[in-house]
């Protein structure tokens, strides 16, 4: 009922999270935001090691379908993760554990929508 209508995808949340703590074993600490605030990814190092980076991609997939359809305010964490797409360093996965931590942080992640006059 009413004009709005609630949007959510607990069970994508729920995967991206599992996926995440499974296959890295890093623990996740609550966050109030989905970035660190005043900071900015550079690109590691030319003798840096990528880290993971077939797990970093597919992560970053599906948080960039999560992000588009369900959480707007994640937007530019997100965009700043793609931008490291081959060969991620640490800092990018740190910046990758905080955006996940932040979707745990928030068990109801939900978009409300009105419902168009007309169409």
């Amino acid at each position: 009922g009413g004009p709005y209508v609630k949007a959510n995808m607990p069970e994508m949340a729920k995967d991206i999270i599992d996926l995440f703590k499974k296959k890295t074993g890093r623990k996740l600490k609550p966050a109030k935001t989905p970035g660190y605030p005043g900071s900015t990814l550079i690109k590691g190092k030319e003798d840096e090691e990528g880290i993971e980076e077939t797990l970093y991609r597919s992560l970053v997939g599906k948080i960039l379908h999560y992000v588009k359809k369900i959480a707007p305010e994640c937007a530019n964490a997100i965009r700043e993760l793609t931008q490291f797409l081959s060969r991620p360093c640490e800092d990018h996965w740190r910046a990758l554990t905080r955006l996940v931590s932040y979707l745990e942080s928030k068990p109801d992640h939900s978009i409300m929508m009105r419902k168009p006059k007309s169409m």
